[in-house]
């Protein structure tokens, strides 16, 4: 979602969505035997941190995943890189897509689902080195599908990342700027997680209802695709609709809502009780 979309997201956004916690959570899936869990990783799985690098998910949430995997497909649907998400989520062998929906690594083969022009990536990460200098308030993550400015140590840069990043966007049409808590992004145009989301769907687990769980304003594409899926007429299965999990008491598009990444184990703990019932 790009920056220009924030503004119009947040107007039209769902402002009340409703608790889920794993002792309603039964009713909410009730009747369905068919999952489909994706999962996003900071702020979901992980608790945030100042520097992306320090991330961990919890040795909890590891077992947890595990113990799923073996009942419901689990998709990883992430802002990093698909191996940064492995290497995260190791020893766990779970499918991912990357980059807020730019990569897809279905295990057995890794594609992109855009053409990316490499050499302007390259022109795009050297202007934001430029721009900042030698500062060492500013964190710059150049990821095989764009480059990210971060700022989550200083939140006070967050005009100047905006003025930064939006300048050098103007001068690369083919790419948008994607706004994050604490990080602005620079990637190529067409795809985001809610397409991507609807790739998984399409390709992989066309009659699965999806769950999808994100913290972020990059994650609201997601909620709309999943709570969205099956409303078409002419596609099997119309009648699937799948469910959005924000995490925090932002205005979203989700349906419903957990207070916190502990929420979120919470959560899991009890789709994996369910499973096993």
């Amino acid at each position: 979602m790009s920056v220009n979309q924030l503004d119009t997201m947040i107007k039209h956004s769902i402002t009340s969505p409703s608790q889920l916690l794993a002792n309603n959570l039964a009713k909410v899936v009730q009747g369905v035997g068919d999952f489909l869990l994706l999962l996003d990783i900071d702020g979901t799985l992980s608790e945030f941190h100042p520097d992306p690098q320090q991330s961990f998910i919890s040795n909890d949430n590891l077992a947890i995943l595990a113990q799923l995997q073996n009942h419901i497909p689990i998709w990883l649907v992430t802002g990093r890189s698909v191996a940064d998400a492995r290497r995260l989520t190791a020893p766990l062998k779970l499918p991912v897509i990357g980059s807020h929906g730019l990569q897809c690594d279905n295990l057995i083969d890794s594609y992109s689902l855009v053409d990316i022009d490499l050499a302007q990536l390259q022109q795009i990460n050297q202007s934001v080195i430029n721009a900042t200098g030698d500062h060492p308030h500013w964190r710059i993550e150049q990821k095989p599908f764009g480059v990210a400015l971060h700022f989550r140590e200083h939140p006070e840069l967050a005009a100047s990342a905006l003025t930064i990043m939006q300048a050098i966007g103007h001068d690369f049409k083919d790419w948008q700027l994607k706004a994050g808590k604490c990080v602005y992004e620079l990637l190529p145009q067409g795809v985001d997680k809610g397409s991507a989301i609807n790739h998984v769907l399409n390709h992989y687990h066309p009659h699965c209802r999806p769950i999808f769980i994100g913290d972020d304003v990059t994650d609201e594409a997601g909620f709309i695709a999943v709570q969205s899926y099956g409303d078409t007429s002419n596609k099997k299965g119309s009648d699937i609709k799948g469910i959005g999990v924000k995490v925090g008491c932002e205005p979203t598009h989700a349906h419903y809502y957990v207070s916190d990444v502990s929420a979120v184990t919470a959560l899991l703990q009890g789709l994996l009780t369910l499973c096993q019932s």
